[in-house]
Formats: C-alpha cells, structure tokens, sequence
C-alpha cells in the first residue's frame, strides 16, 4: 500500500514478463493436455476398457490442470 500511495505501479516489467511467460506456456501444456484427454476418451476407453470421462468430468481437470500450471509457473 506505501508504494502505490508513492506513485509506484503495481506492476513492473519484470512481473508482467514473468506473467506473460507462464500463461503462454500454460497455454501450450494445457493444449497438450487437452489431446491427452481426447487420445484417453477415445483410444484408451476402446482397447483398454477404461471408464469413459463425461464432458463435466473432462471440463474440471482441464481447468484444475490450467489453474495448477499457471500458478506453478507465475
């Protein structure tokens, strides 16, 4: 609070480098892990007979996944 009543921004180069870095490889793992969740539903639910995940199921590891990397990497 003592820097932003000084005029300091909240912010500086460095962090919101930081920032962008971890979202675009958030976004890029997640990517990747979303193909997973395809290859899974449909390669491993036919020929290894696992339980197949239902679109709410899907929706909420992807996002926990996304959440979990993001806050890693910032």
């Amino acid at each position: 609070m003592q820097d932003k009543k000084a005029g300091f921004p909240p912010k500086d180069e460095r962090t919101i480098y930081v920032e962008g870095r971890a979202a675009h490889y958030t976004f890029i793992i997640s990517g990747w892990f979303l193909v997973g969740l395809i290859w899974y539903n449909g390669f491993g639910v036919s020929v290894f007979g696992l339980p197949e995940l239902n679109a709410v199921q899907a929706l909420a590891a992807s996002i926990l996944v996304m959440a979990a990397i993001y806050a890693g990497l910032r």
